[in-house]
């Protein structure tokens, strides 16, 4: 907090700044932080006047002024002072060296940031008020410039400018391919410095080209900007895919080649993997552009993805568009909705709705009702709008505010919650959030929820998604749904399946779970305590661990297999004998320790863990044979 004479900001080539007329005073501005747990998702500035006294009978007269310019942030500074009538003085600043993109920052002596300027050109003119000032420059996969320091006095426009250093830069060139087919693959590709070498700053957290330590390319080959150095280069593509690590020193003149060349080393022929919460630019608090939220996809191997962004109406077709021919059918989606209800006077939660029909002539493509309204108008609107539609409850459980079995005081035994707004009428949980990629034990207090609510008879789907809002520490893909599909891979097909439970979640481990040849979402007959024979199998990666398989009955575990230490491809393929009854239903668990994830997710300290839906089972009637005639006895794991 604190008191400033504008605010401004700046985005994609134009520049908005808020102050107050000649006169008026300054702005009070006032922080706030969009937090899901612990984790700032956005920072908002909220910029406020100071009070006014109002006499009885008496009138209070209050102006403010919003500029809007093209250009950066010198533009709207420019024109705060000329209706504020504050003196400028238009200091010149040379930028030397090469630098894509650089960020000129200006502080005052108290450190405090003043101007940031994004210059298109070598000379940049910032207009400030007389002081005494520090600049600093940076560019991605460049070092921070030194520091410069320098006084501005009236009248002194004209006079010798500063000059800025963009410290000397380097190149890691990477190509990508296909082992199988030779062809281009969309990777991500992590730069992690050696010591001495820092790791470099690529760019900002949002952006695909550079992100902090990655980069992400759609068409298998980039240039990546970093300073001399030696540096560790991982390139990736998912879970069901080898990756490479390799070592390069690059200099000023010696560039640093990545030639990578990635092994399906599982197929997932009869399964598709899905990502079904994800966000983008549309989101209020989010700055990826779609051209790269759906680069990030198809770098991390996602086959299906739902674009729910908050209160609007997802597409991902202008990210489609852009994308090479042999690329465009690489990405199957439909439109999508997350329906937010923070700014409420009583918030609820956020409930995912896909597929979503979104009405071109309303504002976001008319989303359901997520201002002061009900869950059960939500829904109710959802299924209006598509009644084949999903109702996802997403984090549940999470904090502050945004979980709605946490607001509604569920109880997960019963189904039954303290608030009468609570509406039990959707059809899935989002069990597995990726922002407990590395806090598994929210993601288990969740799973004990849904398992709870199935033994209340209750049939939710269980989903895992990213919830990513970033390119960088938010992974798009872990987790993900895989859905088994066959061979019919149209989305309607895929939704079909995912809703009646054939599905599976994982950060990374690929589960097989089946029970006389059906798996999960799928209902075996048999008769009291008959025995049943279970056939659990995953496969993984070689560089990622998995240690150990649970089995749940009813929501008890009743079995524990330890998985030895491998880099297999296989790691456990056993039966397992239990007696059941009509009535219950049982589902797999795998893990691996915490930090097995970071080959692939970078100091994220994540860990392998799947869980399967349920296998239900149901009283044979006379007649039947050992498995329900209604029942996909396909193996799944095939």
């Amino acid at each position: 907090e604190g008191t400033v004479p504008w605010v401004g900001h700046a985005v994609g080539g134009i520049a908005m700044a808020w102050t107050l007329p000649q006169g008026r005073g300054d702005l009070t501005l006032r922080a706030t932080e969009e937090m899901h747990e612990s984790v700032v998702v956005s920072r908002h500035v909220e910029a406020v006047t100071r009070p006014r006294r109002v006499p009885g009978g008496g009138t209070v007269d209050d102006r403010a002024l919003l500029v809007v310019e093209p250009g950066d942030l010198t533009a709207v500074a420019r024109a705060a002072a000329l209706v504020r009538a504050e003196p400028l003085v238009e200091t010149t600043a040379l930028l030397r060296g090469d630098g894509r993109a650089p960020v000129i920052t200006v502080t005052d002596a108290n450190d405090a940031p003043v101007l940031i300027a994004e210059p298109s050109e070598r000379v940049a003119n910032l207009p400030l008020s007389p002081g005494r000032y520090s600049a600093r420059v940076t560019a991605p996969g460049h070092a921070p410039s030194d520091l410069v320091r320098f006084e501005v006095t009236r009248g002194a426009s004209g006079s010798v400018p500063i000059e800025l250093q963009i410290p000397p830069g380097a190149l890691i060139r990477v190509e990508a391919i296909d082992g199988d087919t030779g062809r281009d693959l969309p990777v991500r590709v992590t730069v992690r410095g050696v010591a001495p070498t820092l790791d470099p700053m690529l760019g900002p957290p949002h952006t695909a080209s550079g992100a902090g330590l990655v980069a992400i390319t759609a068409r298998g080959r980039t240039e990546i900007p970093v300073p001399p150095g030696r540096y560790r280069v991982t390139v990736s593509h998912g879970p069901e895919w080898s990756l490479v690590e390799q070592e390069t020193t690059v200099t000023e003149t010696l560039r640093g080649d990545v030639s990578a060349r990635l092994q399906h080393i599982i197929p997932m022929e009869s399964w598709i993997g899905c990502d079904l919460h994800v966000h983008a630019s549309p989101s209020y608090d989010s700055r990826v552009s779609i051209e790269d939220r759906v680069a990030s996809l198809l770098a991390e191997g996602v086959q299906f993805a739902t674009p729910t962004e908050h209160n609007v109406v997802g597409d991902y077709q202008a990210g489609i568009a852009v994308l090479p021919e042999t690329l465009g059918d690489g990405l199957l989606w439909v439109p999508a909705v997350e329906v937010t209800t923070d700014r409420s006077a009583q918030p609820w939660g956020h409930f995912n709705v896909y597929p979503y029909h979104p009405d071109p002539l309303a504002p976001g493509g008319s989303p359901p009702p997520f201002l002061n309204t009900t869950p059960r108008q939500i829904f109710r609107a959802a299924r209006a709008n598509n009644p084949d539609a999903i109702i996802q409850v997403n984090h549940p459980r999470m904090q502050p505010n945004i979980g709605y079995f946490s607001v509604t005081g569920l109880n997960a035994q019963t189904n039954r919650a303290v608030s009468p707004a609570y509406d039990p009428s959707y059809d899935a949980i989002e069990v597995f959030n990726g922002f407990y990629i590395n806090r598994i034990d929210q993601v288990e207090a969740v799973l004990g929820d849904w398992m709870s609510l199935l033994g209340t008879g209750a049939r939710y789907i269980a989903t895992g998604s990213s919830d990513s809002h970033q390119i960088l520490f938010q992974w798009a893909g872990y987790p993900r749904t895989y859905v088994h599909v066959g061979e019919n891979r149209d989305p309607a097909a895929i939704l079909a399946s995912l809703r009646q439970g054939h599905a599976f979640v994982t950060s990374g481990p690929m589960l097989f779970f089946e029970a006389n040849g059906a798996g999960p979402g799928d209902a075996v007959a048999i008769r009291p305590q008959e025995p049943v024979r279970f056939h659990v199998r995953v496969l993984a990666a070689g560089w990622m661990p998995v240690d150990q398989v649970e089995i749940y009955r009813d929501g008890q575990r009743v079995v524990n297999l330890a998985v030895r230490p491998s880099r297999d491809t296989a790691r456990l393929d056993t039966e397992v004998a239990l007696a059941m009854s009509p009535g219950s239903f049982v589902v797999a668990v795998a893990r691996g320790p915490r930090g097995g994830l970071n080959p692939a997710l970078p100091y994220s300290e994540g860990q392998p863990f799947a869980f399967t839906n349920p296998i239900f089972f149901v009283e044979r009637r006379e007649g039947e044979g050992g498995g329900d005639a209604g029942a996909e006895t396909t193996p799944r794991g095939r």
